[in-house]
């Protein structure tokens, strides 16, 4: 089986921080196993070579729980639910992602502050919206008259050497 993606894992990080103050290492034990992830999905590296798949989707996971306020840090390293993360698992919640976790004040200003509510609502435009921003991007992308440079999205031009 394939590495979940990190909002899959959102719920089993979560409940396993509830059960008390826990690490990503302990929490990657016990998820691969409730996975049944297989020695090298476990083991496959990210590009950079520097982490692993699955270590890195279980570290995104923690924190967006940690954004929303639903897990606290109690030291280095180690996490724990916070009281909104325990009332979660409480109401019997199925499913946590992104879109789960903007009921919560702090994941809201999380998303203002890194951009992504931008790129959530370009996300969410209609099919003629989405049209329009393709078709932006396309003339964006010619050169701009003159050879100077390269019109890119969102009105930055980059620089191109002359030829």
């Amino acid at each position: 089986m394939a590495v979940p993606d990190f909002q899959t894992l959102m719920l089993p990080v979560l409940r396993l921080a509830a059960a008390g103050e826990t690490r990503i290492a302990e929490c990657a034990v016990r998820i691969a196993e409730e996975f049944y992830l297989s020695d090298p999905d476990v083991a496959e590296l990210l590009p950079s070579g520097k982490q692993t798949r699955f270590k890195n989707r279980l570290n995104w996971a923690k924190s967006y729980l940690g954004q929303a306020g639903l897990i606290e840090i109690t030291r280095r390293g180690h996490f724990r639910a916070a009281q909104a993360g325990r009332d979660v698992l409480q109401s019997g919640v199925a499913k946590i992602d992104r879109n789960f976790l903007e009921r919560f004040p702090g994941y809201l200003e999380f998303k203002t502050r890194s951009g992504q509510a931008a790129e959530d609502e370009i996300a969410a435009r209609t099919c003629r919206g989405r049209a329009d921003w393709h078709a932006r991007r396309r003339v964006g992308g010619a050169h701009v008259p003159g050879g100077r440079g390269v019109r890119v999205p969102h009105g930055h031009v980059r620089r191109t050497p002359r030829a």
